[in-house]
């Protein structure tokens, strides 16, 4: 996918937070995947994957800073669009939790579809790869970032201080639309 961080966030709705509920397998099992793809839907899981898959799907913490893709895991957490993507590629899965936030319905966009789509229109005024298309695309993919920092337990080199230090969260980092 071309632009893949910033066309996945043009694409994140406004989440409900007062409607997030507790499914059942049952009930997690019923959704469609419009609704897995377009709502923030977590998954606790066991998974295995069958040997004839090449590239396993789901991301697993090895420890804080290290994360690899398993053959199987215990204890993973799932977004719905992971969860589709495993069992398209025949992973049994068994299900211990489900939560999901739907998004809001009376939001009439993602709250980045215009910036995202303005600096995606930008890029492609210049030629790929050059100078002037590669800083829209770093534009892009530092919303993504500053949504997602501090979310992990991911350090960084300061030079103020010259040493490694935590990274803290931006006023934009969000868990939920990160995922």
């Amino acid at each position: 996918m071309v632009s893949a961080y910033t066309t996945i966030l043009s694409n994140v709705g406004h989440s409900d937070y007062t409607k997030g509920v507790h499914l059942s397998i049952t009930k997690l099992k019923e959704k469609s995947k419009d609704y897995l793809l377009k709502s923030y839907t977590v998954i606790k899981c066991d998974f295995n994957f069958p040997d004839s898959v090449k590239y396993p799907s789901i991301l697993v913490y090895v420890n804080e800073t290290t994360t690899i893709y398993s053959q199987s895991g215990k204890g993973v957490i799932l977004t719905g669009a992971e969860y589709l993507l495993a069992k398209s590629q025949n992973c049994e899965i068994i299900i211990e939790e489900v939560y999901s936030i739907s998004f809001s319905k009376s939001s009439k966009s993602s709250p980045f579809k215009d910036i995202i789509h303005e600096i995606q229109s930008k890029q492609r005024e210049y030629p790929k790869e050059s100078i002037t298309n590669l800083i829209y695309k770093e534009i892009g993919n530092s919303i993504y970032r500053s949504i997602v920092r501090g979310v992990s337990n991911k350090k960084k080199y300061d030079n103020k201080s010259k040493q490694t230090t935590q990274m803290k969260a931006h006023y934009l980092t969000n868990p939920v639309i990160a995922s």
